[in-house]
């Protein structure tokens, strides 16, 4: 049983691991959304899947391409997996705090936009706010780790209601890197199959885990927003 399979639609938000970018050994790289770990989820469960992003996106660049699209789409997501970190790990800009916005230029600053982007067009929507991929002790020329913007991530997680932090790293489980599974720094086709299969487990534990906050999935649209006509607090 798989729990994910109470969303009808998915829509993921990241980089070049979010598009299912393959690397040949010229180092040409292909954003490939067929062979996204996340398609591979959504099809394997017969769910329908949109994908926004493209690869060397950051949390800054992402709303520069999105943000508006984001704004003015018609058709609402009842769930987003936002996987995004892997490209600021290596930016100018700091990390932040939780009181940051995008004025602020940091990390958390852009990462909460994207988040209050996604709540202005669709207040019910389920967030799965996701660690990065590679090992946490890794460290940026500022020497911040990447376990440092895993906790910030989670820390906006904990910012907002129906949003989760995801802790794919925390599992041990399709690390990138790892040798068998990993291409010119991303994944290869298999591992983005193993991907699929880690983040899927991941989300299915967090909803076994707040089945309260779960149960009431079907009292919103499809789409993501309240039906018409439901009071307020049920």
């Amino acid at each position: 049983m798989s729990l994910i399979q109470i969303f009808p639609h998915i829509t993921g938000i990241g980089d070049s691991l979010m598009s299912g970018e393959h690397v040949t050994d010229k180092f040409d790289y292909l954003d490939n959304y067929d062979y996204a770990w996340l398609a591979y989820m959504c099809r394997r469960n017969g769910i329908k899947y949109t994908i926004k992003s493209y690869g060397g996106c950051t949390c800054e660049s992402w709303l520069n391409s999105f943000n508006r699209e984001t704004y003015q789409q018609i058709e609402r997501c009842p769930c987003y997996f936002i996987c995004l970190g892997s490209n600021d790990f290596g930016c100018c800009y700091d990390l932040g705090t939780i009181n940051d916005d995008c004025n602020s230029k940091t990390y958390m600053g852009y990462y909460k936009t994207i988040v209050e982007c996604i709540r202005t067009t669709n207040p019910y929507a389920y967030l799965f706010l996701c660690s990065m991929y590679s090992p946490e002790e890794d460290k940026n020329e500022k020497g911040v780790t990447r376990g440092d913007f895993n906790r910030a991530v989670k820390e906006i997680a904990d910012h907002y209601e129906r949003a989760y932090y995801l802790d794919f790293i925390g599992q041990g489980e399709a690390i990138l890197g790892e040798e068998e599974i990993t291409l010119n720094g991303h994944y290869n086709t298999i591992g983005y199959y193993k991907a699929s299969l880690a983040f899927e487990k991941a989300a299915n534990k967090i909803i076994e885990e707040n089945l309260e906050d779960f149960k009431k999935v079907g009292l919103y649209h499809s789409f993501g927003y309240k039906y018409p006509g439901i009071r307020e607090n049920f």
